[in-house]
C-alpha cells in the first residue's frame, strides 16, 4: 500500500520527471526553432542569388532583345527596305531642308533609299524626290519641302502626279511640266 511518504516520494518524482520532459522538450523544440530558422535563411539567400541571377538573365536578354531589334532596323551601313508605316513615320518625323540631307538621314536609320530626278517638258527641267522601294506596297515617292506623296508617271503633267496627305491635288498646272524621264538612282 502506499502510504503518505511513499506519495510524497512519487508525487515528487513525478514532478521531476515532468520538469525534466518539459525542459528537454523545450531544449528540442529550441535547437528545432534554431535550425529551422538557419535553414529559413539559407533558402532565403539561395532564393536572393537565384532572383539575382535570374534579373542578370533578364537583363542580357533585354540587351541582346535590343541589339536584334537594332539588327533588324539597319544602320547605315545595313541598309534594308522598309515598311510603308516606317516611311510614313520617318517622312512626317524628319525636317531636312535639302533633298541629300534627307536620304543621309533615312540612311542613318537604315532605310534604303534613292535619289529621283524627274525630267519634265521640252527644256528638261530637274526636280528631284526622295524614293523607297518599301516590302509592302512597293516604290514611294515624296517631295522635300511638302513630304506630298508622289506616283509619277512619263507622259503624265507632274502636277496631276502629286497629292497632299488628304489624298488631293495641291498644284495648278503652269508649265510644261510633262514628265519625259524618271531615274532613280541607288
Amino acid at each position: 500500500m502506499i502510504n503518505k511518504r511513499n506519495y510524497k516520494k512519487y508525487f515528487s518524482i513525478l514532478i521531476i520527471i515532468i520538469i525534466i520532459s518539459s525542459f528537454t522538450i523545450f531544449l528540442i523544440s529550441f535547437e528545432y526553432t534554431i535550425n529551422l530558422q538557419k535553414y529559413s535563411n539559407k533558402i532565403d539567400n539561395e532564393l536572393d542569388n537565384a532572383i539575382d541571377e535570374l534579373m542578370k538573365s533578364k537583363n542580357d536578354l533585354d540587351h541582346n532583345n535590343t541589339k536584334l531589334k537594332e539588327l533588324l532596323l539597319g544602320d547605315k551601313f545595313n541598309l534594308r527596305d522598309p515598311l510603308y508605316e516606317e516611311v510614313e513615320s520617318f517622312i512626317n518625323q524628319d525636317n531636312s531642308s535639302t533633298i541629300k540631307e534627307k536620304i543621309k538621314n533615312a540612311k542613318n536609320q537604315g532605310l534604303n533609299c534613292s535619289l529621283v530626278e524627274i525630267l519634265m517638258g521640252e527644256d528638261l527641267k530637274l526636280y528631284q524626290l526622295i524614293g523607297f522601294n518599301t516590302v509592302d506596297k512597293g516604290m514611294k515617292y515624296y517631295e522635300l519641302k511638302t513630304n506630298y506623296k508622289v506616283f509619277p508617271e512619263i507622259g503624265k503633267s507632274y502636277v496631276q502626279c502629286v497629292f497632299d496627305k488628304d489624298g488631293k491635288n495641291p498644284y495648278f498646272r503652269n508649265f510644261n511640266d510633262t514628265i519625259v524621264n524618271i531615274i532613280v538612282i541607288w
